[in-house]
């Protein structure tokens, strides 16, 4: 097994399948030829006599270019259908590996040769169609776990190939599976490892112990990797489109669950008028966050810095009300950007949502959270408790939850 490192830009993964072509030739070439005028190519004697004891001085010369490129094109094609019948058997047996090693060799000798190009054209389709036969698919997640704890069990998945009777394994196939990490510095990244199908066809991954929180996936894709241009914009297109891969969830929750905690979120009403008499949003918070495992958090009211914007005094403010009994601040706002009837008779409300964790033992932010939530429902105040009870009870809980 090996592990492959590589920055994480967004997501994730494509395959890098390494067909050897040892000993293949270099394109537009062939096996060489050893013209040493005994019984290798015809003599050139100008004379119709077969005498075996007459020769000409002719008879020693090369053949002329033309012929030495007329003999190594046809032994290029020679070879060529070889390799697409070892090809075609290979893509019979399930075997990929030898499939496009020997389709590699074959289009190489292909591409070479004068007068291939429908040859060539045909050998592409039947690898076209070896990629159309094959999927992949997840089969079983473990759950959540947290920062620091291994994951329960594998991240598992299967290879398959549909033939005229239907779906079966693929073993033996080589894959590429990818999954979050980070690097010495704490910064994320992908990490990836080579895997093989086994004889069900199942590809597995006994993910490492994660270190940091995090929502991510683990993306198996073919370890395929080749010179070939034809083969290299199939894949590319391929998984342009999702194809030859799958994915499984791979989320893990903070582990800072017990950090002394308090919430303090204002909300804002229609026309902009900050609402002091109620903690819709934070309450909406506080329930589900406790429902996960949350414990030593609570809840404060500071409207005035909140309303201002000013952050310094709001933070000013929350450490001398708390003290040293609390390390961990929530806090932030939610405005209405619209409030509007639609023509199914539905309200849309679009909440615009700005929450912001200040850790006070390293007397700096942690985290900032800034995004809209749209709910739709029956009457005005039924959209607009809607999209709060949303915007704070399930995705900011998913934000604390999977990034603290």
């Amino acid at each position: 097994m090996s592990r492959r490192f590589s920055l994480c830009a967004g997501v994730l993964a494509c395959g890098i399948f390494i067909v050897s072509c040892a000993g293949a030739p270099a394109s537009g070439a062939a096996s060489s030829l050893n013209f040493s005028g005994v019984g290798a190519v015809s003599r050139y004697s100008g004379s119709s006599e077969t005498g075996a004891a007459e020769t000409s001085p002719a008879a020693d010369k090369a053949a002329p270019p033309a012929a030495i490129r007329k003999l190594k094109s046809s032994e290029a094609l020679a070879k060529a259908d070889i390799l697409e019948d070892e090809m075609d058997e290979a893509i019979a047996k399930g075997d990929y590996t030898a499939a496009f090693s020997a389709y590699n060799e074959a289009s190489t000798l292909l591409s070479g040769a004068s007068s291939s190009s429908s040859r060539l054209a045909g050998l592409r389709k039947k690898v076209s169609a070896a990629l159309d036969s094959l999927a992949f698919a997840p089969k079983t997640a473990p759950r959540d776990t947290t920062a620091g704890t291994a994951f329960p069990t594998p991240f598992s998945f299967t290879v398959t190939v549909t033939t005229p009777s239907g779906a079966r394994p693929v073993a033996g196939f080589p894959c590429l599976v990818a999954y979050p990490g980070v690097d010495e510095s704490g910064a994320p990244l992908t990490l990836s490892e080579t895997r093989i199908s086994d004889q069900n066809g199942l590809v597995s991954l006994a993910a490492p112990v994660p270190a940091r929180a995090g929502k991510g996936a683990v993306v198996v894709t073919p370890d395929f990797g080749t010179a070939d241009e034809f083969l290299r914009k199939e894949l590319r297109e391929r998984n342009a489109r999702g194809e030859l891969s799958a994915s499984l969830p791979h989320n893990v929750q903070t582990s800072a669950k017990r950090v002394p905690t308090t919430i303090s979120i204002l909300d804002f009403n229609k026309t902009g008028g900050a609402i002091v008499s109620a903690n819709d949003s934070a309450t909406a918070l506080l329930k589900p966050l406790v429902q996960r495992g949350f414990s030593r958090i609570g809840m404060a009211d500071f409207p005035k810095q909140l309303a201002s914007g000013d952050e310094p005094a709001l933070l000013r403010a929350a450490r001398a009300q708390f003290g040293s009994g609390v390390a961990r601040f929530i806090y932030g706002t939610t405005r209405v950007d619209s409030l509007e009837p639609g023509e199914d008779g539905l309200w849309t409300c679009t909440l615009a949502v700005s929450v912001s964790v200040w850790d006070f033992l390293q007397d700096k932010k942690t985290l900032t959270a800034e995004f809209t939530h749209v709910a739709r429902a029956k009457t005005e105040a039924m959209a607009l408790d809607a999209a709060r009870k949303e915007a704070a009870g399930t995705r900011l809980v998913d934000e604390l939850l999977y990034r603290l």
